[in-house]
């Protein structure tokens, strides 16, 4: 059924080779490549050994946030029993990629992916069964499954709809590997899979419910066997450690479904079941729904664009809102009516079929959460004209335009995608036990994370009721990193994430680039505990809800603090922790490098040089092999640059940052490199960072500058860091 070899094997070369650096010809650089043009490596056609459950590929450097050109295999290589070979295929600049289901799409178009196809090889131990399933890519214990031992029986015969498509021909669908690590669908190879989290979402919900329509067994058995294979695939990823899919706008769906059915199919209990079996990992029908009141009288909400993971909203102005009347929907800096359009447009809609196929399945407990079931349950049966009327009013033209056209019919409840899969509701749904009304029934203590409830604060008064309260200093976990929010006042919060503890090589080599003997000599420092690290330098609008100013030349409230002092900063420091009860400070030396390198060792978090597309400096000077860009001669808003590893932005230039310690003319050797705090005196601090002024070699990570503690530029300011509990 795969193609596999049997240990040991060498692998000489791919076809097409893959292509690296110089290879790539100008013309197959694409848009997205061409803003990082200055540290752009090139890769094509690139193939990965043993790919890692994580966000992390090597495929092809057109794959925006997830490549990683470490991991990619060069040949000759040798494999042994349990690996796996992905090679791909690049897509060429302008080339139109195909697929069975929603097809069409070129590299550097949206968010479409530049890889074209993608295949496994396995390597095993012994040669398989003629009946044998791939084992999954990222399974290195190999797992055999045996299409013999799929459980036929299982699937009902239900009476087929009109429009339904062939089991045969919609098999093609998953006839390819679905290699998908990353996400937004920047990783997933054009014509091996569909792009879009909402066409995912309802392929596979089409495939298992057309596997419980009545159509001959052997014309099933080819969608049965592709389709459980998909699911191998990921559960092999999933029980490896990858964190899963969760729901962003429209991206997310899908990815459970095919491991539940395959599980289910093959007997495997802890893959039938994936979120019993690691309940972190995340899925987008399970996080973008929620139990909780909804303005509307239902019992079960949409929990937003990017929904709810554990019990915390990743993104605060982009979580649960249907709690709320529309008229509040897009206070106080939210933006619940984007929410709402990929509510009616992009998820529910990729939802029923799924929902349907595992009703009829009984497979409700396996899956794991019951509000999802409900939720469409809702889709399908609330009435939502007149709901539709009332969002109208406070919408934009354009969604109030989609809301009351009759003819616009996907964007209003009930709509399922495709016509057969509605037609199948209608005439399925009822099969089971489950009743079809569960999201108008009360469901208690699961709606206290979504907010006031609408049936005690009356609509009138809930906009004062939510300006009136002042959240206290908490923390919530963001995807698989911790933040601490201080609460500054009712309107103003400081971020902060957390940093593990480790041990790294502090300083800079004596061959690098720019390098001053202080930078030296290099050691080993261990920090033995994590702590918090503000996401951002400390901006005016902060400083002035601390301190009631904010001495500043270049004015904007989200611009960094500067012309204050390394006293200033320590007072601030003081005062914010009397304010919000945790001891805040400025971070040692070598806490700033520790953070600022996030697990590198070049002289840049972003490798070998820096350009102005990466961070604020005076951009005329060049690093490295790195080319010349742009000096703007002041202050940016913070964050306006990608975040490092660790998910801390403007590390390198805006404005040099303070640190605690005494400024030393080099380290010393002999003192403790276990949390070292610096020399005991001194009559400078140090600073880190370099800033807007500043050329490239004084941005560096290992670059070192001083002042005297009350010294104050328009290239200074600070960010706090509070040890972790």
């Amino acid at each position: 059924m795969q193609i596999y070899l049997v240990a040991p094997v060498k692998i000489k070369a791919v076809n097409p080779k893959t292509l690296v650096d110089g290879e790539v010809s100008k013309d197959q650089i694409d848009q997205h490549e061409i803003r990082r043009i200055n540290t752009l490596r090139p890769v094509r056609n690139g193939s990965m050994l043993n790919p890692p459950a994580a966000r992390a590929v090597a495929f092809d450097s057109g794959i925006r946030n997830w490549f990683r050109r470490e991991g990619l295999a060069a040949f000759p290589l040798n494999m042994k029993a349990g690996d796996s070979l992905v090679s791909t295929v690049s897509l060429k600049v302008g080339e139109v990629s195909r697929f069975a289901y929603h097809s069409g799409g070129v590299r550097d178009h949206h968010d479409n992916c530049p890889i074209k196809v993608a295949a496994v090889l396995t390597c095993v131990a012994a040669p398989l069964p003629a009946d044998a399933f791939r084992p999954g890519f990222c399974d290195r214990q190999a797992t055999i499954y045996l299409a013999r031992n799929l459980r036929r029986d299982l699937l009902p015969r239900l009476e087929r709809v009109a429009e339904a498509p062939a089991p045969v021909a919609f098999a093609e669908v998953f006839q390819k590997p679905w290699v998908n690590l990353g996400f937004f669908g920047f990783d997933q190879p054009m014509e091996n899979m569909p792009h879009y989290g909402q066409w995912v979402g309802q392929a596979v919900g089409n495939a298992a419910l057309l596997l419980c329509l009545d159509s001959p067994a052997a014309e099933k058995e080819r969608l049965l066997i592709n389709f459980v294979q998909v699911g191998i695939d990921y559960w092999s990823a999933i029980k490896n450690g990858h964190p899963g899919w969760e729901g962003w706008g429209g991206h997310g769906s899908g990815r459970k479904l095919p491991i539940v059915f395959a599980g289910h199919m093959l007997g495997d209990e802890r893959m039938a079941s994936p979120t019993k079996a690691f309940p972190n990992a995340l899925f987008g029908e399970d996080t973008q729904t929620r139990y909780g009141r909804s303005w509307t009288g239902a019992r079960v909400v949409f929990a937003g664009h990017s929904g709810i993971q554990g019990n915390v909203a990743p993104q605060k102005n982009r979580g649960p809102y249907e709690h709320l009347h529309p008229s509040q929907w897009d206070k106080n800096g939210q933006t619940n009516f984007l929410s709402e359009a990929y509510r009616r447009a992009n998820t529910s809609c990729a939802w029923i079929a799924q929902a349907l196929a595992l009703r009829i399945l009984g497979l409700e407990a396996r899956w794991n959460h019951d509000a999802f079931f409900d939720y469409v349950d809702r889709w399908m049966t609330e009435d939502d004209a007149e709901h539709r009327k009332v969002i109208a009013r406070f919408a934009s033209a354009n969604t109030a335009a989609s809301l009351l056209d009759p003819a616009r019919t996907w964007f209003h409840q009930g709509y399922a995608g495709e016509q057969w899969v509605k037609l199948a509701w209608e005439k399925h749904r009822s099969v089971g036990t489950a009743p079809t009304d569960g999201w108008r029934k009360d469901h208690g203590e699961h709606a206290a994370m979504l907010g006031p409830d609408p049936a005690t604060t009356p609509r009138g008064k809930q906009q004062a009721a939510d300006e009136s309260e002042v959240a206290p200093t908490g923390i919530e976990t963001v995807a698989d990193r911790k933040r601490l929010v201080l609460r500054l006042d009712s309107e103003v919060t400081l971020t902060l994430v957390l940093i593990p503890a480790g041990t790294f090589v502090m300083g800079s080599p004596e061959s690098q680039e720019g390098r001053s003997t202080n930078e030296g000599p290099q050691r080993k420092v261990t920090l033995s505990k994590p702590f918090f690290m503000g996401v951002t330098e400390v901006t005016q609008k902060q400083y002035a809800a601390v301190m009631a100013k904010a001495p500043s030349h270049f004015k904007g409230k989200n611009r960094p603090v500067e012309q204050v002092c390394w006293n200033d900063a320590v007072e601030f420091c003081k005062k914010l922790s009397a304010k919000t009860g945790r001891a805040v400070r400025l971070p040692t030396e070598a806490e700033w490098e520790y953070a600022c390198r996030a697990g590198t060792t070049t002289p840049f978090h972003t490798g070998e040089t820096i350009t102005s597309g990466l961070a604020n400096y005076d951009g005329t000077q060049a690093y490295g092999k790195g080319r010349a860009g742009k000096f703007l001669r002041r202050t940016t808003p913070v964050g306006n640059f990608s975040p490092n590893a660790f998910g801390i932005n403007d590390m390198h230039g805006n404005v040099g940052e303070w640190c605690i310690d005494w400024f030393g003319e080099k380290y010393d050797v002999g003192a403790d490199k276990t949390n070292p705090k610096g020399p005991d005196a001194g009559t400078c601090r140090v600073l880190r960072g370099g800033s807007w002024y500043d050329g490239p070699r004084n941005c560096r990570s290992a670059s070192r500058y001083w002042l005297a503690p009350d010294g104050k530029l328009s290239d200074f300011g600070f960010r706090v860091v509070v040890d972790s509990k």
